[in-house]
C-alpha cells in the first residue's frame, strides 16, 4: 500500500510539472469594438496617419522600405513586386471620404496586402479601423501567429474595427481586401493585460497537482 501510494504521488508529480513545463499554444481573442479591445490590452499605442496628405496630394510610401510610425513599418506588398502604399485625406470626397482626416491606403485582390511589422518587444495586442474604397468588401487579416480571419466593412464613413490579443507575441499582421483597395486608420498595438483563460487553467491545474502529491506523501 506504502508503494502504491509513493508511485501514485510521484506519477502526479511528474505530470503536474510536465503541465507547467509544457507551454500553451497561441490563444487569440478577436474583438469587434474598440472599448472591449482596449478592456484587455495596457500600454496602447493609436496611430492616426495624421499630417502626412493633403486633399489634392496624397502620401506616397510605394517603396520596400514602406512607412514607419511609432516603431510600426508599413509596406505595401503585391504580387507584381510593387509596393503600393499611399496616404489619403478623407477631405479628397468621394469614395476617399472616410470622415477621419489621413488613413493609409494599399492594393486589394488578395493577392497584395498592408503588412505591419511590430516593435521588438512582445507586442500581444493590436487593432484597427478597416475600410475598402469600394464599400463593402472583405478584408482578410492575417497573424503571425497563422491565424486568418475576415473582416467585412460598410458604406463610408462607417469603419470596420477588429482587435486582437494573444498570448504569444504578434510580430507581424497583414490586411487584404478583396476586390477593392485596402484602407485602414487608427492602427493600434501594446500588450495584453488580462492572462487568458486557458493559461490560467494550466497554472492551476499544474498547482493543484503538486498540492495532491504533498498531500499523498503524508501518507506514504
Amino acid at each position: 500500500m506504502l508503494h502504491t501510494n509513493r508511485t501514485i504521488a510521484r506519477l502526479i508529480a511528474i505530470i503536474a510539472l510536465a503541465l507547467l513545463a509544457v507551454p500553451a499554444g497561441a490563444t487569440v481573442v478577436v474583438k469587434n469594438t474598440r472599448a472591449d479591445w482596449e478592456a484587455l490590452t495596457s500600454g496602447i499605442f493609436t496611430i492616426d496617419f495624421e499630417g502626412l496628405a493633403t486633399p489634392s496630394v496624397p502620401g506616397n510610401y510605394s517603396t520596400a522600405g514602406g512607412l514607419t510610425l511609432n516603431g510600426v513599418n508599413f509596406v505595401g506588398d503585391n504580387l507584381d513586386g510593387s509596393h503600393y502604399l499611399q496616404a489619403y485625406d478623407s477631405a479628397t470626397g468621394g469614395s476617399y471620404n472616410w470622415g477621419s482626416g489621413d488613413y493609409l491606403l494599399g492594393s486589394g485582390w488578395w493577392t497584395n496586402y498592408i503588412q505591419a511589422t511590430l516593435p521588438a518587444g512582445g507586442v500581444t495586442a493590436v487593432a484597427a479601423d478597416l475600410m475598402t474604397v469600394l464599400s463593402g468588401h472583405d478584408v482578410a487579416v492575417s497573424l503571425s501567429t497563422g491565424d486568418t480571419y475576415t473582416v467585412n466593412t460598410f458604406a463610408n464613413p462607417t469603419h470596420a474595427f477588429i482587435g486582437f490579443t494573444s498570448d504569444v507575441p504578434i510580430t507581424w499582421v497583414r490586411f487584404s481586401a478583396a476586390g477593392s483597395y485596402t484602407a485602414m486608420d487608427n492602427f493600434s498595438f501594446g500588450s495584453m493585460a488580462t492572462p487568458e483563460p486557458d493559461a490560467l487553467i494550466l497554472a492551476a491545474t499544474g498547482l493543484a497537482g503538486l498540492w495532491l502529491a504533498r498531500r499523498l506523501r503524508r501518507f506514504c
